[in-house]
């Protein structure tokens, strides 16, 4: 696992569920919007790479880039890129094709400092990752970046000053809680547009390389199917498309990039911690039928889904009390008590998803997108506590139909969801303890009493 230094940069579609929303109401697909953001992030991701910039993945609606080396060297580039995706947003926006779809507004956030970069391979997967503070912060200050805006930390800003972009200060208090620093910084990217000459982008260029982009593939082959049998994206590609009723679950390690010794004096063992949690989530999933999407850091996405007359629910219910149950189990390795042991949330949510392979790296990145996905996101992200999984009230009402027992260790949390800190083993006590409990009263246990006489 590599230690490394350097910028991470996310630039995010962030009207994205709104888009998709609209054209499945209006058409009952996502043909469109599909198109539209697989020529946003190829043509990103090409044009990235030529400013010596590397692609990390693809996460839904946004795209993770990262910079090694000096900082004001990658300022200049990111600048570039950034510069290059909002013009860019703006021709898709104008495009005849796209015309039924409501307008890209794109956002965008970044931050420096060290980091690790890592390669997971397990069975037939190969999949890279990285972990550590700018990894994370880079794409809290995205989430907080409104409508063409770019926020950032106080090293970037400080750099991108250099080069004569305007900040203004802003403060989070979540931020000061969760990395001891709540300060950050926002600018509004269509300022950035002014500094075009000074970094070579030419905006005709532009236009004529995305208008034959848009143009290579028609929308009327992009084909849309519902999975037959447990779904794989190997094969898939923009297009063919599946369409999904399901949940998708994510589990993220709370605190894990806080653990790094800047010094990478543990680097040698939290890289056998990452190496570890992932695996153990990953397998976790596939025991319970579901399918792996992606790593995200230190955060697992896999998503369960109905085909024929099986129906996910309690698999993907058994899955998050699985990872509940499994992840505390690891160590940090100095120590028994709460601190050294790994603590994690975990998010499901129930609806309707698309799935398919975007980019221009050999369709490298899987992509889920769909209202249900970013429910299930926020469930993981901000109301799950450690050990808790938090699941939707349609989760819960599908498990009091399926599996009365199971939904009984759940408890409201609130007008939408319902939650647990009991794991998979607690459940399997309390559902033989109530089973025994039924055989008693039959008087009946295992055949051994008979019944009284009367």
């Amino acid at each position: 696992m590599p230690f490394k230094r350097g910028i991470h940069f996310y630039i995010n579609v962030n009207n994205y569920v709104k888009i998709i929303e609209n054209e499945e109401n209006r058409t009952g697909k996502l043909t469109h919007s599909l198109h539209a953001l697989n020529t946003f992030f190829t043509l990103v991701e090409r044009f990235a790479l030529s400013s010596g910039a590397h692609i990390e993945k693809i996460t839904s609606s946004r795209i993770h880039l990262y910079f090694d080396g000096e900082i004001d060297d990658s300022t200049k580039a990111l600048l570039r890129i950034a510069i290059y995706s909002l013009q860019l947003s703006s021709v898709i926006n104008k495009a005849g094709k796209y015309n039924i779809l409501k307008e890209f507004n794109i956002n965008m956030g970044a931050s420096f400092g060290d980091y690790y970069y890592h390669t997971f391979s397990h069975n037939s997967l190969d999949e890279d990752t990285s972990f550590g503070y700018p990894c994370n912060f880079a794409a809290k200050l995205q989430s907080k970046a409104r409508d063409h805006e770019i926020c950032v930390d106080k090293e970037v800003c400080d750099s991108l000053r250099k080069l004569g972009i305007h900040f203004s200060q802003d403060y989070s208090v979540d931020f000061d809680k969760k990395y001891k620093n709540g300060f950050f910084y926002r600018s509004d990217l269509f300022g950035f547009c002014s500094f075009s000459n000074r970094v070579n982008i030419s905006i005709e260029n532009l236009m004529g390389v995305a208008n034959e982009y848009i143009n290579k593939t028609n929308l009327s082959e992009i084909e849309f199917a519902e999975p037959k049998e447990k779904l794989f994206l190997d094969n898939t590609y923009l297009k063919y498309v599946y369409k999904i009723d399901g949940i998708p679950l994510f589990a993220d390690i709370r605190g894990f990039s806080k653990k790094f010794d800047p010094s990478g004096s543990n680097l040698s063992s939290m890289a056998k911690i990452a190496e570890l949690s992932l695996k153990t989530m990953y397998d976790i999933v596939l025991k319970q039928k579901g399918t792996h999407i992606q790593f995200q850091g230190d955060r697992e996405f896999a998503i369960f889904h109905d085909y024929g007359d099986y129906s996910c629910t309690v698999n993907a219910v058994f899955a998050g009390l699985r990872i509940i149950d499994e992840l505390p189990k690891i160590s940090y390795g100095n120590g028994d008590d709460k601190a050294a042991r790994i603590e994690i949330g975990v998010g499901e949510s129930v609806g309707s998803m698309f799935a398919t392979r975007l980019g221009c790296r050999g369709n490298k990145d899987n992509i889920v997108i769909g209202k249900v996905v970013n429910d299930a996101d926020i469930y993981e992200d901000t109301l799950a506590q450690e050990n808790e999984l938090v699941i939707s009230k349609d989760i819960y009402s599908e498990l009091v139909s399926a599996n009365k027992a199971l939904s009984s260790i759940f408890s409201k949390k609130n007008a939408d969801t319902y939650s647990t800190i009991h794991g998979y083993s607690y459940f399997r006590s309390v559902s033989d303890q109530k089973q025994l409990e039924r055989d008693n009263l039959s008087r009946n246990y295992n055949g051994a009493w008979s019944p009284i006489k009367k």
